[in-house]
């Protein structure tokens, strides 16, 4: 289940994917509401999917299974008039892992999920209100989580090893391809070939630099989230480059030094990137040298 969905890149693709939040509390808080509302209904409506699980003969108290939590929302959401494809399409790849909800109210001030192993559960903190949520407020939980799902799978799978994605997973991976700026002038083959080797990279810090000008190229970038700088000695920053932008092929194209230093601009960078080995293997299908915006 996706961990940093705090962190979920709100403005990476073209028009075609893009996820626009236009509630006017953060985006993080809206997170935690709907952790709250869906807490509270599932306390409410399905109290026995929350009980003690036994894992290799060890008792684990108040726990939850992934595919019965999934089954549950597919409910709640034909319930709520919520319904989405893609609340059906993009299920908990670890469903038959536990988890257990917890609340601010024993301790831990921080809100997250983390994945799990027996005897280490994700934790899911969602503070509940006096109230309950209204039919209203469990639709637009449904509907959020659906809009926000597809980007949190995506992620997921681009931090798998390639050998582990399944041919669903490549699917999905070569879909959301379709829409990002950068490869755009790349030939479906190419596409489906990166969508077997993309990875993910996110950065926290603004002022992290991702290489220096003269480090021998290792990657080609894709900012999914945030902006960079781009430096040069001598001359200091000649440009910025922005979400959807890419950097990093010259490098890998001409096997030269790296002719700029990538700084960030912002705090919670999110790149797509390609090492130099498949960036060259793709290169093979498509001369990537004749494309815009080498740096």
């Amino acid at each position: 289940m996706q961990s940093e969905l705090e962190q979920l890149p709100q403005n990476s693709y073209d028009q075609g994917s893009i996820i626009e939040f236009n509630n006017s509390m953060s985006f993080e808080a809206r997170i935690q509401e709907v952790g709250a509302h869906l807490k509270h209904a599932m306390l409410t409506q399905a109290p026995h999917l929350i009980r003690e699980r036994i894992i290799h003969k060890v008792p684990y108290a108040d726990c939850m299974i992934g595919s019965e939590m999934v089954d549950w929302l597919l409910e709640l959401s034909v319930s709520t008039g919520a319904h989405s494809p893609a609340l059906s399409r993009f299920q908990f790849v670890d469903k038959l892992v536990c988890y257990r909800w917890m609340d601010s109210s024993r301790g831990d001030p921080t809100w997250r999920m983390t994945n799990g192993v027996p005897g280490r559960f994700p934790h899911v903190e969602a503070r509940l209100k006096d109230d309950p949520p209204s039919r209203e407020d469990l639709a637009s939980a449904v509907f959020f989580l659906s809009t926000v799902g597809p980007d949190a799978l995506f992620r997921m799978i681009l931090k798998k090893l390639p050998q582990d994605r399944t041919p669903e997973e490549l699917e999905l991976v070569y879909e959301e391809l379709l829409h990002v700026k950068a490869l755009s002038h790349l030939s479906t083959m190419v596409k489906r070939e990166l969508a077997t080797v993309i990875g993910y990279e996110h950065h926290t810090h603004a002022g992290t630099v991702l290489f220096h000008q003269g480090d021998p190229g290792k990657n080609w970038y894709i900012i999914l989230r945030g902006s960079v700088d781009v430096s040069i000695h001598g001359k200091g920053v000649v440009c910025t480059l922005q979400e959807g932008d890419d950097f990093g092929k010259l490098a890998l194209v001409n096997d030269s030094p790296r002719a700029a230093t990538i700084t960030l601009r912002e705090d919670q960078a999110q790149f797509l990137v390609v090492d130099k080995h498949d960036f060259n293997r793709s290169a093979r299908l498509q001369d990537f040298s004749s494309l815009r915006g080498l740096i």
